[in-house]
């Protein structure tokens, strides 16, 4: 049985949670209020993870993602309107990078690890 795993998101606007497993399709409500089915998969760093089967079962490390630095990226593929979207986050000490592709358009944020709090 693979993890599930849950990402929450906060902003000064707006929060946002989604949990998923790796490999299974779902559905969200995005921050911008898109309902889109989504599929996330394991990544590796240096790798264009848009072309390669990422499926793999790997063992679970519940809350913890200090893990090899070859498989700290999650990358989410979106698809809504005949649009698909693509998400690769990089995880790391400090924080998350998200970096998302729709096309030939490409947005990168940084998201600051919150230590010390409940979520």
């Amino acid at each position: 049985m693979q993890c599930k795993w849950t990402i929450r998101t906060d902003t000064l606007f707006k929060s946002h949670e989604v949990s998923f497993r790796l490999g299974e399709w779902g559905r969200d409500v995005t921050m911008d209020g898109r309902t889109v089915q989504f599929k996330v998969e394991e990544g590796e760093k240096g790798v264009d993870n848009r072309s390669v089967d990422l499926h793999k079962q790997r063992e679970c490390f519940v809350n913890d993602i200090r893990r090899s630095s070859l498989h700290d990226r999650l990358v989410e593929v979106q698809r809504s309107g005949g649009l698909e979207t693509t998400l690769v986050r990089d995880f790391s000490a400090e924080g998350m990078k998200v970096s998302l592709r729709v096309n030939d358009v490409v947005s990168t944020s940084f998201f600051a690890r919150q230590f010390g709090s409940d979520r």
